[in-house]
């Protein structure tokens, strides 16, 4: 595996990771006391820096992801082609 490989899928997984804490951080759940005539229900709070934070790592993490993976496939690619067609000797 090469150096551009090792280091684009640490970036994707380390951003992957950061992206799901920015999530966390940016969505509450809390239940609401309800009232008289209401059932408790469920509120949600959203911090839109959070959830944004938590989309742009994402988002750069799975472009990163699939620049590893293309990088890999390109590399197998070439190995096999050369492996197939050995160039000739040089004269």
């Amino acid at each position: 595996m090469t150096r551009r490989i090792a280091l684009s899928t640490t970036l994707a997984l380390v951003l992957a990771a950061v992206a799901v804490w920015c999530a966390d951080r940016g969505v509450t759940v809390r239940s609401s006391v309800g009232g008289l005539l209401v059932e408790p229900v469920p509120t949600v709070r959203v911090v839109g820096g959070w959830v944004a934070a938590a989309v742009l790592a994402g988002t750069v993490a799975l472009l990163l992801a699939v620049e590893a993976v293309h990088a890999l496939r390109v590399g197998r690619a070439l190995r096999s082609a050369a492996a197939r067609h050995p160039s000739p000797p040089a004269t």
